[in-house]
């Protein structure tokens, strides 16, 4: 019984440390405290490039006050709610 419970808790373990490889951890600064964030660029990479591109701007992105293309970071300051 010992062996079956040790045996799982090894895979579950592996397993863990296996998926924890797939993730990029991002960490979002609030007024009210870090909110820690896990992408998963092996199950959504375009969502997870999206994101990226938009956070440290390099993706190109439409400005909604002077209606121009702009490539800068896309969240600094933006109102979270």
């Amino acid at each position: 019984m010992l062996k079956k419970i040790l045996l799982t808790l090894l895979i579950v373990t592996i397993g863990a440390i296996l998926w924890a490889d797939e993730t990029q951890t991002v960490i979002m600064k609030t007024n009210y405290g870090d909110i820690e964030l896990e992408l998963w660029p092996e199950i959504a990479p375009k969502t997870v490039a999206n994101f990226v591109g938009l956070a440290n701007g390099s993706k190109e992105w439409k400005d909604p006050q002077t209606g121009e293309m702009v490539k800068k970071p896309f969240y600094n300051g933006l109102t979270f709610h």
